[in-house]
């Protein structure tokens, strides 16, 4: 059996002329809002990672965003054993959690560019924008501090007061 890791990811923090972020409601999860996000293929850079995963999970292209900025470090958490248990069945889950560094992008385009449902593999079923800090109010808990610390750490970029 082979030992459970943290799989790469990116987390996809999109902010608009606002200040607003872009959460998606997962399909696969009842009422469950979350940042765009996705692992890192192999040899791919996080930066391309994010470009594609945006476009996969929003139909956003990458000329309707500008990439500010990034979270020092990626931010590890663990999934709760009921998750792990789930993914387990699969057979080919490894993950024990992931470890995810986060991009600030500025979205430069109209709302009519956001598309969750006709992308290849849909992963929400609705999209909305919200203050920059409610993501904490509602993001499942294993991943609240992992939304607090890239939260915390990208606000200055938006000259947004760190409240967190």
């Amino acid at each position: 059996m082979t030992s459970l890791t943290y799989r790469s990811a990116i987390g996809i923090v999109i902010a608009n002329q606002w200040n607003e972020v872009l959460v998606g409601r997962r399909i696969d999860m009842e009422n469950q809002w979350q940042f765009p996000q996705g692992g890192i293929n192999p040899n791919e850079q996080p930066q391309h990672a994010v470009l594609r995963e945006l476009k996969e999970e929003t139909g956003i292209q990458q000329d309707s965003v500008e990439i500010l900025c990034h979270t020092r470090e990626s931010l590890k958490y663990d999934y709760p054993q009921s998750v792990v248990r789930k993914l387990n069945a699969m057979k080919t889950w490894r993950y024990v959690g992931q470890e995810v560094q986060f991009f600030l992008l500025r979205y430069l385009s109209t709302d009519q560019q956001i598309d969750v449902h006709n992308v290849p593999k849909p992963e929400f079923d609705a999209w909305k924008w919200v203050n920059f800090w409610e993501p904490l109010n509602f993001i499942v808990e294993f991943k609240r501090e992992s939304y607090r610390r890239a939260l915390t750490e990208l606000a200055p970029k938006l000259e947004l007061e760190v409240n967190a």
